[in-house]
Order: C-alpha cells, then structure tokens, then sequence
C-alpha cells in the first residue's frame, strides 16, 4: 500500500523534476501541442507505476522534459469542475462550472480555444476529443457549449471508450497535424477514473486502465513522429484529480499533476495549467484583464513570486500562538508576512490545516493594516478555535505572477487542542432539488460514516443514496440522481431524504429532509 498522496506524491514528482534537464521559458513560442488527459489518474499511484518500469512511454516524455503536481485548490476534486480549470485558468466563481449538478456554459471568451483562435486571427486547428461526453459536453447546457465555434473538431457528446478516443485522435493527427501547420489537440480518456469509480483505486483493473493509456500515448507519440512534427510539438499528459487512497471515491483527492516533453514543471496549482499551455504558445498572459489570470506558468523562474515570512515577534516565530491551547475554548492566533518587492497585494493569503493526518480547512486571512505597503511586508492574521487533535499547517499566497515562497508555505506541526473528541451531532440537513434528483447539504461536528436512504412520503424505503460514506467535521454534500434503486427515475412528488451518521467509537445521530422534485 502507498503512503498517502500528501507525501509520497508530492516527494516523488519533485524528484522527477529534478531528475530531468534543466527547463525554462521555450526559446521560441510554439505553434504545435498535443495534450493527452488520463481522468482520475491518481499521482502516488502513477510514480510507482513509471519506477516499477509499467509505464515506459509516460517514463520516456518525462525524460524528456519533466513532471510535478498540479494541487487542486479552488473546487471539489471532480471531473467537469477540474477540466473547466485546466481549459480556461478560472475557478468555479468564474467559469460557473462546479460539478456535474451546477454548472452552466463557460463564457467564451476565456477557453484556451477562444484564446488561442484570437492569437493567430483563426489560423490554428483545435480539437477537442473528450471520452465523458456529459462532464466535458459541448451539447447546449454543457461547460463548453459556447466554445464550439473555436473548434475545428468537437467530439464531446456522450460516452467514448479509449478505442475510439484513441483511433479518433490517430485520424485527425493524419488529418490536420502537418509540418507547417499551427495545431492544438486535447485528447480526453475516462478510463483510470471509470475503473477507479467500478474497482477502486488499489485494484489491477486501474493500474491496468493507466497502462493502456500509456499504450496510445506512445501511438500519439509514433504518429508524431511519421508525420514528422514529433520534433515541433510540445506533448503534455495531465490529469484533473486524484484518487482516495483504495477508494472508489475521489472526495478528497487533489494531487493533479502535469507531464511535458519540453520542460521542467515546478509545483504549482491547476490554475497554472492554461496559463503554461497559452504561455507555450508565445501570447502574453497581461493582456487577459476582464478578469486577469490567477495562474502562472509552471517552468522555473516564471514571473516574480511574492515572498513569504514569519512575524519573528515573541511566541509567533512559527506563525502561531500558543501552540497548545484547550479544544474548542483557546483561540488560536496565525500570523504571517507577505512581502513582495514590485509592490503587488496577493489575490489571497490563507492558512492550510490538517487535523490528525488528514486535510481539515483552508481559511482565508485578513490583513492587519488594509493600507500596508506589500514592498516594506504587511501581516495577515486569522484566529480560530480548533477541535481537539495534532495539527500540522501552512499558509499560501498568490499574486499576478504567481504563488509565494518562503519557509511558512512548508508544512509544519508541533500544534495541538487538547480536550475530548466532540459529540457526533448532525446538523443543517437541507436538500435542495436540481434538474434531476438533489443536493443534500449538512454539517457534522465530528468525522463519521454516513449513510443515506430514500423514502417515499410513507416513509418506506425505496432507493439507497450512498452507504457508509466516509464524512470529515464541517460541512458535506451528497448528490441524489433521482433514481431508486431499481435505477428507476422517481415521478415527480414529495420525498424524504433519512441521513444516519456513525461516529468510530459506535455513536450514531440520524436527521430526516423533505425534498420536492417538479422537474
């Protein structure tokens, strides 16, 4: 079994970085990219496949160029809301796009698409192949529905195994993919995710699901090379999120990573995915103005990054005071300085929290002076009561040229509130109707097993929504497709949605939702 991907994938893609030549900004722009997206491929499990020699092709591009982590940060671990980042360089708030059951048509303007047709007045093909027709879906409703008239070749509607993904993409590159030709291709496999989803994360059928693809990214990279552009072309494999570690599930799985032939790749944020590929391709990023980019590119040396520091006041050179508080009761206080030489405020600074091994919270802080000068360094504080349990954190920031370095981004431990784990308590059940079953949004004041049941307005059972769902403290959603357990749509009516959460030392609470469909 792998450690978890907080750690071991983070440490291994550092060393393949490190491991291949030296990179940097493309001396000239290009004007040729493949991008070949493996969903759900999980990156702790991807590093040991590529050095127990299972993934040759992968091993041979990062060779060539190199690899790191691409942390999801603004958005559930999820494919639609993922592959909207990573096309355009905007969070949810922006592209509207946050799951499969809210999002809305991504404004035009801002697809990579879009950006790039502008760039060279149309001369570019574009393609975009995508194996999950309804979270990659350019139908009318769909994420990139007003994207279409930038494509060449759209093939986003339904479902597509990696055979036909992968004979699809062999005939446009014979198609379209000349010498002299500017080209951009985004080519779409669902498989690592859909085995994970079937088997789970740990199982043969997911390795196996990975080294197929491995198989048509040395085809892609084969047929570069017969129509002689292999030379030409920046290739890139990436992923939208993780995998829980043995899981089915994807809840908690933000180790996305980024692989080229043509440069190294420093750690950095799906943001930073668009902005490396509209970067690559010689456009100026400054121009993007309604709104800016928050991402950077991801070669070395890539715009002037803010810096980072600990206050140095007594009891605060770790950022935090005290370091031992009572749970619940004591509130913890956070400092840290931001400092940037050109003057530029961070778009964010914010403090990162695990609890007991396991991500707990990103917390926004506030300055302490709104006026401070960012040259001379301005502190940003956040206080909070915290549950009982060993904490380790780390705060972040960001400005227009990227995200900040500095020792406070390394996380550290040595935090503890003490004090009795809780009381399991389930609270602010609501379920709000979508388009075809319901969002089921609660709170739970401590991590638990969640089960949750349909009823008709008898209260009998008739459908199932999940079972033993691993839930953290705070806040949750669970999705409800409308369905019984035959597979059935319900008719239109009144439900009841019975949530049963299940604490590990046997304490259980239960909460009982209406829900009103009229679709």
């Amino acid at each position: 079994m792998r450690q978890t991907h907080w750690i071991a994938g983070l440490l291994a893609g550092v060393a393949v970085a490190c491991a291949s030549q030296a990179g940097s900004q493309p001396s000239k722009p290009y004007s040729q990219m493949v991008v070949v997206a493996w969903d759900g491929a999980q990156f702790a499990h991807v590093q040991d496949m590529m050095r127990e020699g299972k993934l040759p092709e992968l091993s041979k591009l990062v060779s060539e160029g190199g690899m790191a982590p691409t942390w999801v940060t603004t958005h559930c671990t999820a494919t639609l809301a993922g592959f909207a980042e990573i096309l355009c360089g905007y969070p949810p708030e922006i592209t509207g796009c946050y799951g499969v059951n809210r999002h809305q048509p991504i404004r035009r303007d801002l697809t990579v698409f879009y950006r790039l047709k502008e760039h060279f007045n149309r001369n570019i093909t574009t393609l975009l192949i995508a194996g999950k027709g309804r979270r990659m879906s350019a139908e009318p409703g769909g994420p990139y529905y007003e994207a279409v008239p930038d494509m060449d070749v759209c093939i986003a509607q339904g479902a597509h195994a990696s055979p036909i993904v992968g004979k699809l993409a062999m005939q446009y590159l014979d198609q379209y993919a000349k010498p002299n030709a500017r080209f951009f291709y985004f080519i779409h496999f669902k498989e690592p995710d859909s085995y994970g989803h079937r088997y789970n994360e740990d199982s043969a059928e997911y390795e196996g699901a990975i080294m197929e693809l491995d198989g048509w990214l040395g085809k892609i990279r084969a047929k570069l090379a017969e129509l002689g552009v292999a030379d030409t072309t920046a290739l890139c494999v990436l992923t939208d999120h993780g995998f829980d570690e043995g899981r089915r599930t994807h809840l908690n799985a933000p180790d996305a990573w980024l692989a080229t032939n043509w440069t190294t790749l420093r750690e950095g944020d799906q943001a930073d995915v668009a902005p490396t590929i509209l970067a690559a391709f010689g456009i100026d990023l400054k121009q993007f103005t309604d709104p800016p980019l928050p991402g950077r590119p991801l070669w070395p040396g890539a715009g002037s990054a803010p810096q980072l520091k600990f206050a140095g006041s007594p009891g605060m050179e770790d950022g935090v005071s005290p370091n031992t508080g009572s749970a619940d009761t004591t509130p913890f206080v956070f400092r840290v300085i931001y400092q940037d030489t050109e003057g530029d405020a961070p778009q964010f600074v914010r403090l990162i929290l695990r609890r007991d091994g396991a991500y707990y919270r990103t917390l926004a802080m506030v300055p302490k002076d709104a006026g401070g000068d960012p040259r001379l360094g301005v502190a940003y504080l956040c206080r909070r009561k915290l549950l009982a349990g060993e904490y380790q954190y780390r705060f972040e920031a960001r400005d227009v040229d990227g995200e900040a370095v500095g020792p406070p981004t390394t996380m550290r431990g040595g935090l503890q509130a003490t004090g009795p784990e809780p009381a399991l308590a389930l609270a602010n059940l609501a379920a709000l109707p979508t388009k075809v079953g319901a969002q089921i949004t609660f709170v739970l004041t401590a991590d638990a097993q969640v089960e949750a049941q349909l009823l008709n307005i008898a209260g009998r059972r008739i459908g199932t929504i999940c079972r033993a769902r691993d839930c953290p403290a705070g806040a949750n959603t669970l999705v409800w497709s409308g369905r019984n357990d035959a597979g059935l749509a319900v008719p239109n009516g009144t439900y009841l949605i019975e949530l049963l959460a299940k604490a590990p030392d046997g304490t259980q609470t239960k909460a009982l939702v209406q829900v009103r469909l009229n679709r």
